[in-house]
């Protein structure tokens, strides 16, 4: 259980989603149902940690994870040492998108 990660909602800073690597298979996502992440407005924090300091790398083979939120990726990765943190939503945008 070298890996892990989780969702954080940052405006109430709560984790809404994690999970760890003995889930993970390689080449299959991992789907979390829409009501997890249900404020289209809202701001999260994907962190993905490594226990063992490389992220997915070296030892244990050469690894890669792709974050996606709303079918677009938002992350993609291979060594990132002890943790990698990525914002996804609408950080720091201050007024909701209008239709178009």
């Amino acid at each position: 259980k070298e890996t892990s990660w989780s969702v954080e909602d940052t405006k109430r800073g709560e984790v809404i989603a994690a999970g760890v690597n003995d889930i993970l298979v390689p080449g299959e996502a991992i789907k979390y149902p829409v009501e997890c992440i249900n404020d289209k407005l809202g701001c999260y924090m994907f962190v993905i940690k490594d226990s063992g300091g490389d992220g997915l790398c070296c030892e244990h083979g050469n690894g890669s994870y792709t974050a996606k939120y709303d079918g677009e990726v938002i992350k993609t990765g291979t060594s990132f040492y002890d943790n990698e943190k990525t914002p996804f939503g609408l950080c720091g945008i201050s007024e909701a998108p209008t239709p178009s």
